[in-house]
């Protein structure tokens, strides 16, 4: 739980999905998330946070469908959606955290 509020209160921008195994949805979200982890590391840090994993985060950030993307930058909630997002979106969401 620290590790996590110590990346989130970065000033770099960090995109969580949170998702779990058992989601169709998710599953069909896992590969564009990987690929935002690794295309977009040098603007932003990408997270998965498994909910049946990480329970004390899913009810602090009451996650009531999955998948739930966040997007943090110094502390701050700055985008959410809980849905299925395109990969372009995230990554405007992202550039517009970074600008």
């Amino acid at each position: 739980m620290e590790a996590f509020n110590q990346l989130t209160n970065s000033d770099k921008p960090v995109l969580v999905s949170f998702h779990t195994n058992w989601c169709s949805p998710c599953k069909m979200m896992e590969p564009i998330v990987d690929q935002l982890g690794t295309e977009q590391h040098d603007n932003a840090r990408v997270l998965k946070i498994d909910i049946d994993e990480h329970r004390t985060l899913t009810q602090q950030y009451e996650i009531k469908s999955i998948p739930t993307f966040i997007l943090f930058k110094n502390g701050e909630i700055l985008w959410r959606r809980s849905e299925v997002v395109d990969k372009a979106t995230l990554i405007q969401e992202i550039q517009k955290s970074v600008d």
